[in-house]
């Protein structure tokens, strides 16, 4: 015997987190917490500037630039 699949969207699974600056500052208030954060900021900056210069202008779908 076969077992029907279910046809699931994204739409369907995802639920979206609120998330707040307030939920930022909570977590921060942790020394611990706060200490890996700004341990992280160095290697979060490297990344945007390498995103930054590998993505000079939008990409449509067909990957032709606009």
């Amino acid at each position: 015997m076969t077992r029907a699949r279910i046809a699931r969207t994204y739409a369907d699974c995802y639920v979206p987190v609120k998330y707040t600056a307030a939920d930022t500052a909570h977590l921060l208030a942790d020394p611990t917490i706060k200490a890996a954060y700004d341990e992280l900021e160095a290697k979060f900056a490297a990344l945007r500037a390498q995103l930054a210069e590998n993505q000079p202008g939008l990409i449509s779908c067909d990957n032709q630039p606009r």
